[in-house]
């Protein structure tokens, strides 16, 4: 393998709308519209999918855009009804209402961590939620999983309760690990190998910060994927991988990250045995989907191969 990074590595930005039809853009503008003036609300549409209503709070649809994208144009209204009432400003305050008025014991067992792009933070002060970095590109946020929503815990909550982040993290990530997320293999044509994956609510990409709930354990660590919400691969290295599976691992975690919904990243992560997440972008050269490791990376790849005999 080659260091391959001079070519422009994926973008991890999306497209402003993930409709390809101009016509089915524009219908869902008008779903969500006509939502919040049933409301009493006006929205102000920018180019993309967010808006601003009257009192200035900005609101973000691409998320929920994916999922009518997906999903045939005669349930896009319930679709948007249900999603638009989960994310109800009164009903979001009713929920941190109660997590104020709540200790942490009494909570504790709904805190859970929810994996973003990085940009997630861009949408409030970086010091208004509690979150960390684990992934880079990523972000690692903490949130409450009530019954009816999964809201962000508030650094003033956290405060509140008066236990420190660490403790907070490390609670959260017991609760992920404990979740019932069951592990597939998907076998491709060879020269391909097997990797796993895992698919379920909101929090099974979190199952990337428990290395001891993978399906398995590489010698020399894993290749994890993060498309979207919903799914997360692992491709487990115990030998010389070759390149059609990396490839084909690119060519799934990209198109995933385009379709969503809920996109984190186009690009995978070595999850060394030392416990590291490092970034392995992909890049597009012409038709060909081409990896372009990090030097850690490269470096592993050099120590096998003699080993393997492979190129």
């Amino acid at each position: 393998m080659q260091d391959r990074s001079d070519p422009s590595p994926f973008s991890a930005e999306l497209p402003l709308s993930p409709f390809a039809d101009p016509n089915d853009h524009r219908h869902f503008q008008s779903l969500v519209r006509d939502y919040f003036v049933r409301r009493g609300q006006r929205l102000k549409f920018r180019d993309n999918l967010s808006a601003t209503d009257e009192h200035g709070m900005s609101h973000g649809f691409y998320n929920l855009a994916q999922v009518c994208q997906q999903a045939p144009r005669g349930r896009w209204p319930g679709l948007v009804r249900d999603h638009l009432d989960r994310s109800d400003v009164r009903l979001i305050q009713g929920v941190a209402e109660s997590m104020v008025a709540s200790r942490f014991a009494e909570v504790r067992d709904n805190l859970l961590l929810r994996i973003y792009p990085e940009d997630y933070l861009a949408q409030c002060p970086s010091n208004a939620i509690v979150h960390r970095t684990d992934l880079p590109g990523t972000v690692t946020v903490l949130v409450l999983d009530a019954p009816s929503s999964a809201m962000a815990l508030a650094t003033p909550i956290a405060e509140h309760w008066g236990v420190p982040k660490q403790e907070l993290f490390a609670r959260a990530l017991a609760n992920v690990a404990e979740r019932p997320y069951p592990w597939k293999r998907l076998t491709l044509p060879p020269p391909c190998d097997p990797f796993d994956y895992a698919t379920g609510d909101l929090y099974v990409t979190s199952l990337a910060l428990c290395p001891g709930r993978l399906a398995k354990r590489g010698q020399h660590g894993n290749l994890l994927g993060l498309p979207h919400r919903g799914i997360l691969l692992s491709y487990p290295i115990d030998r010389l991988p070759s390149l059609a599976p990396l490839e084909a691992l690119f060519v799934m975690t990209h198109g995933m990250f385009r379709d969503g919904p809920g996109s984190i990243t186009p690009h995978l992560y070595w999850h060394t045995p030392d416990g590291r997440f490092l970034r392995i972008q992909g890049s597009q050269e012409g038709d060909r989907v081409r990896v372009a490791p990090c030097p850690e990376f490269l470096a592993l790849w050099e120590r096998l191969r003699p080993a393997s005999g492979r190129s």
